[in-house]
């Protein structure tokens, strides 16, 4: 898997080092997530700890990468059907990331995400640059209201989102891409981690994201997460479609100056908090400067949202 002459890799049971094609997925923050495929050099590294819930104590990764390719993001809201186009055409193999996410009607916040797995749940024609989902996709899901609204559609929204790499044209790009994450977990109950990244756009100004995360975890169902990031300039563009491709709408934002988001989040059982129940909730509060760039978290204005939950 390599789109230049050479590839390398060298790899244990837990950890590895690579030249060649990547996949690049941070999504365990929210403000400062990281989805490239990528060619360069990419390095992971778990150590041997584990903690009494299963993960590791330490979690390292990085790269540097000049892709040869642009970045593409794309969103489109579940038409019923199984076919969806793709902006671009000549996508490069294998560097789709496709999946499902549920997202609240009201805030337009992501509740789920599936990620879907090529030659089972979709096909990809990287050539003509068409997805095409084994099993249609409607526009809602079940919201789980006592009462919905008569002669409209209720339950929160069905996207589509794809990421992919493209070539867009004859010219040679030396854009570099470089970034990575460490998450440390200072005891069971005590993880902090912290994630940067600095891409170069072509015809655009150098975007630098980084962001700082504490978690804070009683037991599995009753924790409490706050995150702060920091980005400056211009974000990935992100393009919408409500029709499956035939049109799209374009948002990309971004500053010279530095904006800044936090976030909030916590959820809890009621047992652990001493109560003879078992209800659970969660929160949060979430406030994202004009101009603040990060993928999914595109701002063109100054944003506060909040919300909380009790079963």
């Amino acid at each position: 898997p390599t789109r230049g002459k050479f590839y390398v890799k060298a790899e244990d049971e837990k950890s590895h080092a690579l030249w060649g094609n990547f996949r690049q997925e941070i999504r365990e923050t929210e403000l400062s997530q990281i989805d490239r495929s990528l060619y360069g050099a990419q390095l992971r590294y778990n150590s041997d700890g584990f903690t009494a819930f299963g993960e590791r104590r330490l979690q390292l990764e990085g790269f540097a990468a000049e892709p040869g390719t642009a970045a593409a993001r794309e969103e489109f809201r579940g038409t019923g059907g199984s076919l969806y186009f793709l902006k671009n055409q000549d996508i490069t193999q294998g560097s789709e990331r496709v999946r499902i996410e549920v997202r609240d009607k009201d805030s337009g916040l992501v509740l789920y995400s599936q990620d879907l797995v090529a030659g089972i749940d979709y096909d990809v024609n990287a050539l003509q640059g068409r997805i095409i989902l084994n099993q249609p996709l409607s526009s809602t899901a079940d919201g789980s209201l006592l009462v919905r609204s008569g002669g409209s559609l209720s339950g929160n929204a069905l996207y589509l989102v794809v990421g992919y790499e493209y070539s867009p044209g004859l010219d040679k790009l030396d854009d570099m891409a470089v970034g990575g994450r460490v998450a440390w977990w200072a005891n069971d109950q005590v993880r902090v981690g912290f994630t940067g990244s600095q891409q170069e756009q072509t015809g655009s100004e150098t975007q630098e994201l980084a962001g700082v995360g504490l978690l804070l975890r009683q037991s599995e169902g009753t924790w409490l997460k706050m995150e702060s990031a920091q980005s400056s300039g211009d974000g990935l563009e992100q393009l919408s479609s409500f029709d499956g491709g035939f049109g799209f709408s374009s948002s990309a934002v971004g500053t010279l100056s530095k904006a800044r988001a936090e976030r909030l989040e916590g959820a809890f059982a009621l047992r652990d908090l001493g109560a003879d129940s078992d209800g659970r909730g969660n929160f949060y509060i979430e406030q994202r400067d004009a101009g603040f760039s990060a993928p999914g978290r595109l701002t063109n204005r100054e944003t506060q949202q909040a919300g909380v939950s009790l079963t």
